[in-house]
């Protein structure tokens, strides 16, 4: 899916590497691969690493394994968390006509994700296989966890906001109540798309029935 656009990004690296014959190794990496967008400079760093150290059968073993955890940790970092949150935000940036928070909140998300891509790269590069690991521990499940508290808190300022701008002025004890609902949700597990796309949908049979 992605392999054209990875050896592309790699072939300055390959070329370097390989200065008399460069064709073979981006052959070699023109293999099947997909990974999040975000985390695939970790990939290229660690296969760069490999090129080097001529490890070119161990390229193709532990490519499918480290592309596939780099992707989970993307998705559920980036897509799941990140990207709710920003348009959160963004929402409660028009609620209260404070346009700048938009543009506060893009430069954010893109520092983030930029942060990631290089460090990941560099890391890739430096330690080779074992830059998933860190990785791994820099975006763990644990912290992904603790960020995604925001989520329902967002949520509940949401409703809270357009009640208030409506004119419903929903109570606010209806806004923690509904914060607790759904910390009590991820407690159990409970997917936070669910929750994000529940709100919405609550937001939308609120405004119907307005």
């Amino acid at each position: 899916m992605q392999n054209l656009g990875f050896v592309y990004a790699m072939i300055i690296g390959l070329k370097k590497i390989h200065a008399e014959n460069p064709g073979e190794s981006i052959a070699r990496h023109l293999q099947f691969f997909n990974t999040h967008p975000y985390l695939a400079p970790t990939m290229m760093g660690v296969d760069l690493k490999l090129e080097e150290e001529q490890q070119y059968d161990l390229i193709k073993q532990i490519r499918p394994t480290i592309s596939g955890s780099l992707a989970a940790i993307g998705d559920i970092f980036f897509w799941s968390t990140l990207k709710p949150i920003l348009s959160l935000l963004f929402i409660i940036a028009i609620i209260t006509d404070q346009i700048w928070g938009i543009i506060l909140a893009l430069v954010a998300y893109n520092i983030i994700h930029v942060w990631v891509m290089n460090w990941g790269f560099n890391q890739g590069y430096s330690r080779g296989p074992e830059a998933a690991l860190g990785l791994g521990k820099v975006i763990s499940t644990r912290r992904i966890q603790r960020i995604t508290y925001i989520i329902p808190l967002l949520c509940g300022m949401v409703m809270y906001l357009i009640s208030s701008w409506n004119g419903a002025n929903m109570n606010l004890l209806t806004f923690l109540a509904l914060f607790v609902i759904c910390l009590g949700a991820g407690k159990l597990k409970i997917s936070i798309f669910w929750i994000f796309y529940g709100v919405f949908t609550l937001l939308l049979v609120w405004a119907i029935i307005r």
